[in-house]
């Protein structure tokens, strides 16, 4: 049998006593350094970096409290014969009694009696806000005042007493002043306030200011109190019962968004 010895032969090393000759440290140093230094070298270069900012302001506009109808006066018609026409012009409080059939919506057939007048009142609402305030403002009113769900009398709110047509630019007998009404005195309407700066709602029978597209805000003056103040024209036909009719005015007033 011939055995085989194995040897191995270290030259020109030396042990630390950590298993690693001096010369395999210095080997691997040499390459952890160009390793890093490698790296080093493939680092991106960051440059200066100039600056900028800007500001915005945060506001709120607070407003005072808006208040609609702490005053009010109902549209008095006072007392219609049957077969005559009565209208109360909401400018200068007067009043004029025709029969029906001369009514100037010439709609309505009746006999040839002429009306009587007194104790008519225009109706009104007062209204209060922050002056400079932007203020919408639409009413809703009733295409008849009752008596009963069957018996009513025809009122239209149109400063002539035409009946009103979708579409047309009629002109509303009521208006916005800085007045308040009393007895016949005649009233300015605000800018932006008077009978034709209102417009029927298409479809409905509510009237707003601005078109039928939009609405057109008033301004409210350096008062801080104006009044919307409201006329009509009634028709007691042939056929109407007596007794007291009714029906209700709504006046909405708001703060555009």
């Amino acid at each position: 049998m011939i055995k085989t010895n194995l040897r191995t032969t270290y030259r020109n090393a030396s042990f630390d006593g950590s298993g690693i000759t001096r010369p395999l440290m210095k080997d691997q140093c040499t390459r952890l350094f160009i390793l890093i230094f490698g790296l080093l070298g493939f680092a991106p270069v960051v440059s200066a970096q100039s600056t900028d900012n800007e500001t915005i302001t945060a506001n709120a506009r607070v407003l005072g409290t808006l208040k609609v109808g702490e005053q009010t006066n109902d549209l008095n018609f006072g007392n219609i014969l049957i077969n005559s026409a009565k209208r109360v012009q909401a400018v200068d409080g007067s009043v004029t009694a025709l029969a029906a059939e001369t009514n100037l919506s010439d709609t309505f057939e009746g006999g040839e009696v002429n009306g009587i007048t007194g104790g008519e009142e225009r109706g009104w609402f007062d209204i209060t806000a922050d002056p400079g305030t932007e203020l919408n403002v639409e009413v809703r009113i009733p295409g008849s005042i009752n008596l009963s769900q069957a018996e009513g009398l025809f009122i239209v709110f149109t400063e002539d007493g035409s009946t009103p047509v979708n579409g047309l630019n009629n002109t509303l007998n009521g208006l916005i002043t800085e007045t308040q009404p009393s007895g016949t005195n005649t009233l300015t309407p605000i800018d932006g306030g008077a009978g034709d700066d209102f417009q029927r709602i298409f479809g409905s029978m509510a009237w707003r200011l601005g078109s039928s597209s939009f609405l057109q805000p008033f301004e409210m003056p350096a008062s801080g109190k104006v009044y919307f103040v409201i006329g009509g024209e009634v028709v007691a036909e042939a056929d109407t019962s007596p007794g007291m009719y009714t029906g209700d005015i709504e006046l909405e007033v708001s703060v555009p968004d």
